[in-house]
């Protein structure tokens, strides 16, 4: 959801960029784009339901990750990156937060994503 005290028409626009770009990622470690309504009086979007904690929480709660699981983590986390990268999307925001780790292995949400094809200064990225 938007809060409605930021809710101008940039906003608008690029939250109904963001709710369609986000219907092109599949992939079985990003959390998968469920329903959205951009146009609506208070803007929202969902995805589907991952059941376990965010990365950050994890290692508050139990410590560093060993070695091997590190490892693991990174290459599975490669694998959801390239489906955000399939699509022609860049996440701009992969942070301990935006890791989710289910009971399948973790998936990226938040895509915060932007087209791959330009950035601001006209260069693909």
């Amino acid at each position: 959801m938007i809060k409605s005290s930021v809710l101008d028409a940039g906003t608008r626009s690029r939250f109904v960029l963001e709710a369609e770009s986000l219907k092109k990622v599949f992939g079985p470690r990003v959390a998968a784009f469920a329903r959205a309504d951009p146009l609506a009086g208070q803007p929202w979007l969902a995805v589907d339901y991952v059941h376990g904690p965010h990365l950050l929480r994890h290692v508050r709660d139990h410590g560093p990750l060993p070695l091997a699981e590190t490892a693991s983590l990174g290459a599975l986390l490669a694998e959801g990156l390239t489906s955000v990268h399939h699509a022609e999307l860049l996440h701009r925001g992969l942070e301990p937060q935006n890791i989710l780790l289910g009971p399948d292995g973790p998936k990226v949400i938040d895509r915060s994503s932007r087209s791959s094809r330009s950035s601001r200064n006209g260069v693909r990225s």
